[in-house]
C-alpha cells in the first residue's frame, strides 16, 4: 500500500491522503483505518485516534474486545 510506504518514510501528510483514498476498498478498509489512526496520532491529533480505531474495528480489523484486552 502506498500510504503505508509513505508513513514509514515519514511523509505523514502524503500518507494520510493515500490512506484516505484506500478506505474505498472494503477488503483492506480495516487495516487502512488503523494506519490512519497511527498517522493521526503521530501528527498529534490524539482526540481523533479513537474514532479511526472504531472505524477500523467496524471494517473488520478485529473485535473491540481485542483492542481493550490487557496484555498478560
Amino acid at each position: 500500500m502506498l500510504g503505508y510506504s509513505l508513513y514509514r518514510s515519514g511523509k505523514l501528510d502524503e500518507a494520510l491522503a493515500a490512506h484516505q483514498k484506500d478506505t474505498e476498498y472494503p477488503a483492506t478498509a480495516g487495516v487502512v483505518c488503523y494506519h490512519i489512526a497511527c498517522v493521526i496520532a503521530l501528527r498529534g491529533k490524539t482526540n481523533e485516534v479513537f474514532a479511526w480505531l472504531k472505524k477500523a474495528v467496524a471494517n473488520g480489523l478485529a473485535t473491540s474486545n481485542t483492542w481493550m484486552a490487557t496484555p498478560t
